[in-house]
């Protein structure tokens, strides 16, 4: 059995009808599908941890299950008869009699015996087809939830991927090699920024990056002629506050 579920937080709810499911509990950033898929699984786990020794021992007592045998034991009158005859003088022929009487008895609990063993539970082939469809499809609705769980990425993931091409790109595209570094007026936003560079036709990729704790710009160009041509079209004072109001003015959405 799968035990990755053992540790985990129980006291979440594990019913619907608790709507527990409605708040964050298992994802970083909330997803409903993964709440309750997760509330499901947990369920499921619940489930076979307790019918688990039940079906081993349906598998293990195929051919059938008896009950125990337990001894009856003698009536006491019967006892106190007896111990007290052998306790006393007596004759032949009340032994005899004595004797009889318990073979009697001990005949009796042997048929007691008999019919309690002739008693027995005996698992028919439509049970056992029945264990065994119920528990293919415990396993089926497991395992789908679990490849529904990997192909649907939580945000995190997503993030993380899309963070990781970044990475990748930068590593080996040209774009992200061939970069110019600037000076910034604070008030320049990413809007002002192409459309300057789009006035004084400077061709240049989409990546633009503003550090506004350095105060400068770095524009990323898709090849080292388009960045030398930016060098001489942008000058240390390009995105300087003069030019900023000589562009712009002095009025400012922000």
């Amino acid at each position: 059995m799968d035990k990755t579920e053992r540790c985990n937080k129980w006291s979440c709810g594990l019913d619907r009808k608790l709507e527990t499911w409605k708040t964050r509990t298992f994802t970083k950033y909330y997803n409903q599908i993964e709440e309750q898929e997760k509330r499901n699984v947990m369920t499921q786990y619940a489930m076979n941890d307790c019918l688990a020794t039940t079906k081993l021992f349906f598998i293990i007592y195929q051919q059938g299950i008896f009950e125990p045998e337990y001894e009856t034991p003698p009536p006491t009158t019967s006892t106190a008869q007896y111990r007290y005859y052998e306790s006393t003088d007596t004759s032949e022929d009340e032994m005899d009699i004595l004797q009889l009487r318990h073979e009697q008895e001990t005949h009796n609990e042997q048929q007691i015996k008999q019919i309690k063993a002739s008693k027995q539970f005996v698992i028919t082939p439509t049970q056992i087809n029945q264990e065994q469809t119920m528990e293919s499809t415990i396993r089926n609705e497991t395992n789908s939830a679990r490849k529904k769980k990997k192909t649907e990425l939580s945000l995190e993931e997503k993030q993380k991927k899309t963070n990781e091409k970044f990475k990748w790109k930068k590593r080996n595209l040209p774009q992200f090699k061939n970069q110019l570094i600037r000076p910034i007026y604070y008030r320049y936003d990413y809007r002002k920024i192409r459309a300057q560079l789009q006035e004084d036709e400077i061709q240049h990729s989409h990546q633009i990056m503003i550090r506004e704790t350095k105060g400068e710009v770095i524009i990323n160009f898709k090849s080292s002629q388009q960045q030398e041509y930016g060098r001489k079209k942008m000058p240390i004072s390009y995105f300087s506050r003069t030019q900023y109001y000589k562009r712009w003015g002095t009025t400012d959405s922000r």
